[in-house]
């Protein structure tokens, strides 16, 4: 992915954020041309803001605050994107020790919800991933990582190359002011953390297909 590409990809995240990520979806029809097929690639990029957009689920009105990015699957000839046939995992690192990143969670999102935020760019087709940052989320550093990978119904688990994000610090203090939704379970991916995690999630070095589905 060229370097004017991903400029304007950052430029138009947070307005695809803002329209997608709250669960205020708009739902359209995936354009015949793009087909389901064996996925070879996977590619993704994130904004480096705090994205606050608006619950329209149980809790009403409430800032959600969280990260956003953009997925695209890659057919066979890498030239042309594919509609998803599967869910989408990301784990999240603090990367303040770069050389040894500390895993600090995951979120889910599947098959369903991850159709639910296709839309046609320029580049594609193209899903917005929108991942809400819990109520109590402290960060203790404004470097992060992040490991994207594609489970398909059928198939490899496909994955990301891992993604560098700095995040001003200034955006996370303001996090501290905010009258915060709870994220929505069936329409919003939650972030499992370390500490919390079960013996299936300890470790995202495990093979990911073994994992259950959540919706």
């Amino acid at each position: 992915m060229d370097a004017c590409v991903k400029n304007w990809l950052r430029r138009t995240l947070l307005p695809l954020a803002l329209l997608l990520g709250a669960g205020c979806h708009t739902t359209q029809p995936v354009p015949e041309e793009f087909t389901t097929a064996p996925v070879h690639q996977v590619h993704v990029t994130w904004s480096d803001k705090v994205a606050v957009t608006t619950d329209c689920g149980h809790d009403r009105g409430a800032d959600l605050p969280g990260l956003v990015g953009r997925l695209y699957l890659m057919g066979a000839d890498l030239g042309h994107t594919v509609r998803a046939n599967g869910r989408v995992m990301v784990d999240l690192y603090d990367a303040s020790q770069p050389a040894q990143p500390k895993w600090l969670g995951r979120w889910q999102i599947s098959k369903e919800n991850v159709g639910k935020f296709a839309q046609k760019d320029r580049i594609g087709l193209g899903y917005t991933l929108f991942l809400p940052l819990p109520p109590d989320f402290k960060a203790d550093c404004n470097k992060f990582q992040l490991q994207v990978s594609y489970l398909p119904d059928d198939g490899p688990a496909m994955f990301a190359s891992r993604s560098k994000l700095t995040i001003n610090k200034d955006e996370f203090k303001a996090l501290a002011t905010m009258i915060r939704a709870q994220p929505i379970g069936h329409v919003q991916p939650q972030l499992t953390r370390a500490a919390d995690a079960g013996p299936a999630l300890e470790s995202p070095n495990r093979p990911l297909l073994t994992l259950e589905e959540t919706n």
